[in-house]
């Protein structure tokens, strides 16, 4: 799978798209699939929003993503 630094989704959305429903309604899942879509989407107020949420110590993941993140969503807040 793909290091955080990289843009590279294909096998994460590859993973995310086999999870079935019960995999999904999981706690940890749930919140990894949303975060994914914040991403995916360019919503950084959902993902800055799921990062102060993250359960199972998920933040420590998170947190080789929210530099990047924020970097990104301060450049788009300027251009716009």
């Amino acid at each position: 799978m793909a290091w955080p630094s990289t843009n590279d989704n294909t096998e994460l959305n590859l993973l995310v798209s086999e999870l079935t429903p019960q995999d999904k309604a999981l706690p940890a899942v749930h919140h990894a699939v949303k975060t994914h879509m914040a991403l995916a989407t360019g919503n950084y107020h959902q993902f800055f929003a799921l990062y102060l949420v993250a359960p199972n110590m998920g933040g420590y993941i998170m947190d080789h993503y929210v530099d990047r993140e924020r970097c990104t969503a301060l450049t788009t807040m300027t251009k716009a």
